[in-house]
């Protein structure tokens, strides 16, 4: 995140305060894609409706497609990253307030890795602000 600085004029030297703005970098996941690419599929379904490419009735049904869009801007969810510890139980909890995703990366199909390959995507998500909370 960053806060930008706001020069404060002098007669003299200018010197800088801070801004009131926080602006936050986007959220980039790496996740995994089951067989059912069901985790991949409800993004690639989101960002669909968001942008509508074929007809303006996509977007009408934004509010369908995810049971986590807010009811008044459904184009937006929370989301929330838990951070586990080494015994694998939740540490941190980050809640990211207003997200949408921007990108979503292709997976790789092939006919020559094995059965215990794991498929993952990688996906960015614009938002707000976090809140950070110790588990």
């Amino acid at each position: 995140m960053n806060l930008s600085a706001i020069p404060r004029n002098t007669p003299f030297v200018d010197y800088p305060v801070p801004g009131e703005k926080l602006v936050y970098d986007p959220l980039t996941i790496t996740f995994l894609v089951d067989e059912d690419l069901a985790s991949w599929r409800e993004i690639h379904d989101w960002m669909r409706a968001i942008g509508f490419p074929t007809k303006f009735e996509e977007y009408k049904n934004l509010k369908n497609i995810s049971k986590f869009a807010s009811s008044v801007a459904p184009q937006f969810s929370d989301a929330t990253l838990v951070v586990m510890n080494s015994n694998n139980v939740g540490n941190y909890r980050f809640k990211f307030h207003d997200a949408f995703p921007m990108t979503l990366a292709p997976f790789t199909l092939s006919t020559v890795t094995g059965a215990e390959t794991i498929m993952t995507a990688d996906a960015t998500f614009s938002f707000s602000f976090f809140d950070l909370e110790k588990i």
